[in-house]
């Protein structure tokens, strides 16, 4: 928006620029040649100015060579002068039926119109730019009573988790409905974003305590996977009567994940080298499940399908296909045991090195003597002070006077 403004004041400059210099260029006029007038006398004001006709033709043939070759024409310009007026004129190549035109020595006619051939380019730029932007801006984008839900499953580890996403194109699901659908629980992660073109909805719901009504893995790592998806009206989103689910998909995720069985509906994704996934995509099914297993680490624990917050575990589909793959798992292996790090000795190393050394010599050495040396001191205080014969007998080390 600001740019368009600043386009606009800008082409409104432009305008009352050539128009100030036009309103100069009439007041100054044009002289035509003598060669060039007519016979019969005419008033000053006719001969000052010449015919409609010719000006409009000039013009034209100037803004199409402007247009249309602009370096061919500034080469193709010879200056001449008419020996029959005295003052300096040109005749140009493209207005040969207006004749010489005379101006001032400062400009010629043919600079003065393309210099506002220029402006009037430049403003018509201005105004096409304005145009296009107004016509090219996107229009708001119309709501549509559609709802898209996808469910995922995802197995780690040792953990489960349930994701929920709710993309509402009506823009009509707020942030309040999407915290109290019933399938939160206490421990779900709820995240809600009003977007451009919907509303979306996403609830995480982990589970960590080895139980969960979708997923189930016995000891030996085989995994067990049944679902019973979800219809909009569960959800209490509070939506209008005419909004409509238009798609549905479903995913099964894992860590070093293999699918050996999945229902009918499902395609198989081998793009990750070291897992599978089973999608259902823009399904009508209303029960799924898929066969595998997982590979087993050291904090490896068995899972287990119980009912949790009022969800009961479905039924395995008794329709499951076995399925074909294109390449083999990549098995997860833990790297070897690295060695010991030993750091290169540096300076702090060697000045440790340097001075343990001379703090055993400074306590070996250097202790003894200094109590050495504190016991003769002591001996000498014990003795007292001797006094010179100098200053027994009065003189002092100074002579008499």
């Amino acid at each position: 928006m600001f740019g368009i403004v600043v386009i606009v004041f800008g082409a409104i400059g432009l305008v009352r620029r050539a128009n100030k210099k036009r309103r100069e260029q009439e007041t100054s006029g044009f002289v035509i040649p003598t060669a060039y007038q007519p016979s019969t006398p005419t008033s000053a004001s006719q001969t000052k100015n010449p015919s409609l006709f010719q000006l409009t033709r000039f013009l034209f043939l100037l803004l199409s060579t402007q247009l249309l070759q602009p370096l061919s024409l500034l080469r193709q310009l010879r200056g001449r002068r008419t020996p029959t007026h005295h003052h300096r004129t040109k005749r140009t190549p493209l207005g040969h039926g207006l004749g010489n035109l005379t101006l001032p020595d400062e400009e010629s006619p043919l600079q003065v119109l393309r210099r506002e051939t220029k402006t009037l380019f430049l403003a018509c730029m201005c105004m096409l730019s304005i145009i296009g932007g107004i016509l090219g801006a996107s229009p708001a984008h119309a709501a549509r009573n559609e709802v898209d839900l996808s469910e995922y499953f995802f197995v780690g580890t040792s953990s489960v988790s349930y994701s929920i996403y709710i993309s509402d194109y009506s823009k009509t699901l707020d942030q309040k409905a999407c915290e109290v659908v019933p399938q939160v629980t206490e421990w779900s992660e709820v995240h809600f974003e009003a977007g451009t073109y919907s509303n979306d909805c996403r609830i995480t719901t982990k589970f960590n305590r080895f139980v969960n009504p979708y997923i189930e893995i016995d000891g030996q790592g085989n995994l067990t996977f049944a679902a019973k998806l979800l219809k909009l009206e569960e959800l209490n989103l509070g939506l209008p009567s005419d909004v409509k689910l238009t798609r549905h998909d479903a995913y099964l995720q894992g860590s070093y994940l293999t699918i050996s069985e999945l229902s009918p509906g499902a395609v198989l994704d081998e793009d990750d080298s070291s897992a599978d996934e089973a999608k259902w995509m823009s399904t009508s099914e209303t029960l799924i499940g898929a066969k595998g297993s997982v590979q087993m680490f050291s904090d490896f624990h068995a899972i287990e399908r119980k009912a949790m917050n009022s969800v009961v575990p479905a039924d395995l589909p008794s329709d499951l296909e076995a399925v074909v793959h294109t390449r083999s798992i990549t098995p997860y292996t833990p790297s070897p045991s690295p060695t010991a790090y030993r750091p290169a000795r540096g300076i702090g190393t060697i000045i440790k090195i340097i001075l343990v050394p001379v703090v055993c010599l400074f306590l070996i050495i250097g202790v003894p003597m200094i109590m050495r040396a504190n016991s003769r001191r002591k001996e000498r205080e014990q003795r007292g002070f001797v006094v010179p014969l100098s200053y027994q007998s009065g003189t002092g080390f100074f002579p008499a006077r």
